[in-house]
């Protein structure tokens, strides 16, 4: 479907990729929340002190770059925070997390669901949110994070003892915890959705064959996630942090719109696999981006909406978050090769419009 072609909003951009209709442009899609603490010369603990602090900061990287998101999201840690878990600050990039939680088979089995609307942590999240959509509205999609239902226990146990217990280990105890996380996962996603956010990242990087074989995966991790986007009331993307293409053609029947790609990716084949179904997040590899320069980032994202972009349904973007030391510079080179070559038709003409 084509819709008119006049200069759209960030919101509008964005929204009609979702919806696989054929905006004005690609849009460009981009998540950092240290760049916000930048922007306002502030400490990553300070920054994350106050939820005016996180809007605002997210607010103005925003505007400096020019991409078509707001990212309402802290840190993965956060949502471990709510459960009881300690974020260790770093001064060379987002928290990590301290000792698991879950130490003990008694622990999974007393392991209860946080709601979010009385949690401190996700508070402020929900906070900072309300304050993006308040200000973005209709203007630029406010985006949301929530870890999955399968790699929220990797946080909460450790990714080995997770790994163990989801492969081999008891059944009951493995249904116990996903039964937790996905109540949570809904939850949250929810609340984020009733404070502002347009959309939600849904990160699972246990559907991935980074982690797992396509057998495992289709096993194990994408009936929890169809659960959860199924149960989430608005639209979802699966924003995997890993090898995608195994399992590319099952996901559009997870009920998400879109799925981010791997650098390791063949996107034409990923965009090949989910056969217009979905959308297709890609282009970007933020940890080569570390030694880029401009121009190097403007023909990666003009090779990539020349590859993929036409016929509709991509959205320029990355996988993991991009790092605090990637220049501004480098990132509005990303916008403006999009502005310049983001047509979604054969014809990938240079134009100075959008």
């Amino acid at each position: 479907m084509t819709v008119d072609q006049k200069e759209m909003t960030s919101f509008e951009r964005l929204s009609a990729v979702l919806r696989l209709e054929i905006p004005d442009r690609v849009p460009v899609v981009l998540a950092s929340s240290t760049h916000g603490a930048l922007e306002l010369g502030l400490s990553l603990p300070e920054y994350f002190s106050r939820p005016e602090y996180v809007a605002e900061g997210q607010l103005r990287f925003t505007e400096r770059v020019g991409h078509d998101n707001v990212d309402a999201y802290y840190y993965a840690v956060r949502e471990v925070e709510a459960f009881g878990a300690e974020a260790v600050f770093r001064e060379d990039g987002p928290p990590g997390m301290g000792p698991p939680i879950l130490r003990t088979p008694a622990d999974v089995d007393a392991l209860q669901a946080p709601d979010p609307l009385q949690s401190p942590p996700l508070l402020a999240v929900l906070r900072s949110t309300e304050l993006m959509a308040q200000r973005a509205r209709g203007q630029r999609l406010v985006l949301g994070h929530v870890v999955g239902p399968c790699s929220l226990p990797a946080l909460l146990m450790g990714e080995g003892h997770w790994l163990e217990l989801l492969l081999f280990g008891n059944v009951s105890r493995r249904r116990r915890i996903l039964q937790v996380t996905r109540r949570f996962c809904v939850a949250w996603a929810n609340a984020l959705l009733s404070a502002g956010a347009d959309a939600i990242a849904l990160a699972e990087p246990m559907a991935t064959s980074t982690m797992l074989t396509r057998e495992q995966a289709a096993r194990l991790v994408l009936p929890e996630v169809r659960r959860v986007v199924r149960a989430i009331r608005g639209p979802a993307i699966l924003w995997s942090i890993g090898a995608i293409h195994s399992v590319a053609d099952l996901v559009p029947d997870l009920g998400v719109r879109a799925l981010s790609t791997d650098p390791g990716d063949d996107l034409r084949e990923v965009k090949r696999a989910v056969g217009g179904r979905i959308a297709v997040l890609g282009g970007l590899n933020d940890l080569a981006m570390l030694t880029w320069s401009p121009q190097d980032a403007e023909a990666a994202a003009r090779r990539a909406i020349e590859e993929v972009a036409p016929g509709g349904g991509f959205i320029l973007s990355h996988q993991n978050e991009i790092p605090a030391s990637i220049s501004l510079d480098l990132l509005v080179a990303v916008v403006e090769a999009a502005k310049r070559w983001g047509r979604y038709s054969g014809n990938q003409e240079g134009t100075d419009g959008g």
